[in-house]
């Protein structure tokens, strides 16, 4: 689950900057939501993150 939650957040990492490189509108939404879903992740599951 914790692989899915940051793989999740890192496509949507990566979509971010594909936006913010064609200046999209949706890029914001997209960099919050990420962000949102990666503290999550990190708050679940924080042994899944290298010490």
């Amino acid at each position: 689950m914790a692989a899915l939650l940051f793989g999740v957040a890192t496509i949507g990492f990566v979509a971010t900057v594909f936006g913010l490189y064609t200046n999209q509108p949706w890029m914001r939404t997209t960099a919050i939501t990420s962000a949102v879903i990666s503290l999550l992740a990190t708050i679940f599951f924080p042994h899944a993150l290298p010490h």
